[in-house]
C-alpha cells in the first residue's frame, strides 16, 4: 500500500505558490468558528462584563456590612443596578442588553438574594469571595521610581 499526498490534481500543473498545501475547497462550516461573534472576542463586551461583575461582587460582598465605607460602596452598587438610565453606554440596562441578559431578572435575583442574606443570623450568612480577582498583592503597587528619573536637588 502506498500513500500519496492529498493534492488536487487540477493544481499540480499550475505552479501554484501553495504547492501541496493548497486546499481543494473551503467549506463555510470550516470558517464559522473563526468568525463567531461571542463576548470573548469583543473587548467592549469583555469590559462590560467586568463592570457588571464588579458591581454584582460589591453588591453581594457588602450586602450586610455595617462600616460606613462599605455601606457607601453597597449603596453605589445598588443604585447603579437599580437605575434605568440608558444614556450612558455602561449603564446597567445597556450592559445587560449588550450581553443578552434580562436586567429585570438579574435585579430580582439580587434583591431576593439580599433579602435572604439579611434575614439570616450573621454566622449563617454566605461569605462572598470572588476567586478570579486579585484584591491584594503587589502587582498593582508602584515600588521605587521609574528608570531614568532622578530626584531633583
Amino acid at each position: 500500500m502506498t500513500t500519496r499526498p492529498a493534492v488536487d490534481e487540477r493544481r499540480e500543473g499550475l505552479g501554484s505558490s501553495w504547492g501541496e498545501l493548497a486546499p481543494a475547497a473551503v467549506l463555510p462550516a470550516q470558517l464559522a468558528p473563526a468568525f463567531r461573534c461571542d463576548a470573548s472576542r469583543q473587548p467592549e463586551k469583555r469590559l462590560m462584563l467586568a463592570v457588571l461583575e464588579e458591581a454584582v461582587g460589591a453588591y453581594q460582598k457588602l450586602t450586610c456590612t455595617t462600616t460606613p465605607f462599605g455601606r457607601r460602596q453597597f449603596l453605589a452598587a445598588q443604585s447603579w443596578i437599580e437605575s434605568d438610565e440608558i444614556r450612558w453606554p455602561f449603564s446597567f440596562a445597556n450592559i445587560c442588553e449588550a450581553l443578552g441578559l434580562d436586567g429585570t431578572a438579574v435585579r430580582r435575583g439580587l434583591r431576593t438574594w439580599r433579602d435572604h442574606q439579611r434575614a439570616l443570623p450573621s454566622e449563617l450568612r454566605t461569605h462572598i469571595r470572588h476567586p478570579f480577582r486579585r484584591t491584594s498583592g503587589t502587582r498593582t503597587r508602584a515600588r521605587g521610581r521609574a528608570p531614568g528619573i532622578r530626584p531633583v536637588d
